[in-house]
């Protein structure tokens, strides 16, 4: 289940905890790059960079609560 991040206030990336960017290919989720929130470098970058290989791009987004969600151009999963 879920938990509600509207009670929280935030806004774009504020809400994410850790992302990862790579390729689905036959059902499994390789990850070319990754961020994560950090105590010395709470900061994520606005993007991150993948190469151009055989599969469907996705992004693996983690918000703090924990949530996961993983997204594609066609929606999420």
């Amino acid at each position: 289940m879920m938990k509600k991040l509207e009670h929280l206030n935030m806004d774009g990336l504020e809400a994410v905890d850790q992302w990862y960017a790579g390729l689905l290919n036959s059902g499994e989720f390789i990850v070319y790059a990754s961020a994560a929130r950090q105590k010395m470098s709470p900061q994520l970058p606005a993007k991150l960079s993948i190469p151009l290989l055989r599969g469907t791009v996705a992004i693996l987004v983690i918000d703090v609560l924990g949530n996961r969600s993983l997204w594609t151009p066609s929606g999420g999963i």
